[in-house]
Order: structure tokens, then C-alpha cells, then sequence
């Protein structure tokens, strides 16, 4: 679905709200996997682990708004 998000939308100018879109899928599925594991909070430093093995789609522009 993020993914498929993230393609839909990489258009010029949106490049900003796609980067604030994917840090907040990061912020909670950081939350979600910290009630997860009761034991402790999973910190950021474990969240780039989890992120470098499961990787979020970049948020970069791939598409042209202004193609004739």
C-alpha cells in the first residue's frame, strides 16, 4: 500500500509531503512495534535495523507535472 501510495504521488512539488508521509509510517510502526515487545521501547537506533532489512520506498520525484 505505501508503495502504491508513494508511486501515485511522486509528482513535482510533492517530494516534501512524500518525505513527511514516509518519517510518519516510520513513527508508527516504530509506536506499533514497541507494543509489540513489552519488554522495552524499540529505540531508532533499532528502527534503522529493522528499516535497512525492510526497506520503505524512497521519496524521491520520478514524474513530471510539466511533460508536454
Amino acid at each position: 500500500m505505501i508503495r502504491g501510495h508513494c508511486n501515485y504521488y511522486r509528482l513535482t512539488g510533492n517530494g516534501k509531503r512524500l518525505g513527511q508521509f514516509r518519517y510518519e509510517v516510520m513513527r508508527v510502526w516504530q509506536k506499533w512495534l514497541s507494543r509489540r515487545i513489552r519488554k522495552s521501547r524499540v529505540n531508532w537506533e533499532r528502527m534503522t535495523e529493522v528499516l535497512q532489512q525492510h526497506a520503505l520506498p524512497s521519496a524521491k520525484v520520478v514524474r513530471t507535472i510539466y511533460a508536454s
